[in-house]
């Protein structure tokens, strides 16, 4: 749980410093946009996990929604935009 928790810190300090780092997403259920966050838990460098995050009915919190294997989320970003090499590779 300490992983996960710190790992989540270290995305918000990371997307403050580029906001690249969240890579937009579309959910054609909902019919909007959300955002995938690379979460770190055994390398600092290599994602692990992509969190699945959206914004809340007033707009005002990025809530995560779900998390996906790393080929998942290559496949979702796709749908919107090119990943950033960064993080999101094949």
């Amino acid at each position: 749980m300490a992983a996960i928790e710190g790992a989540t810190k270290f995305i918000k300090q990371k997307v403050i410093r580029n906001y690249k780092t969240a890579i937009p997403t579309w959910y054609p259920t909902e019919s909007k946009i959300q955002l995938l966050l690379p979460l770190c838990l055994i390398q600092p460098d290599k994602a692990d996990l992509a969190l699945v995050a959206d914004k809340d009915r007033p707009g005002k919190v990025y809530r995560i929604r779900t998390a996906l294997r790393m080929d998942m989320a290559y496949n979702n970003a796709r749908l919107l935009t090119r990943p950033d090499r960064e993080w999101l590779n094949p």
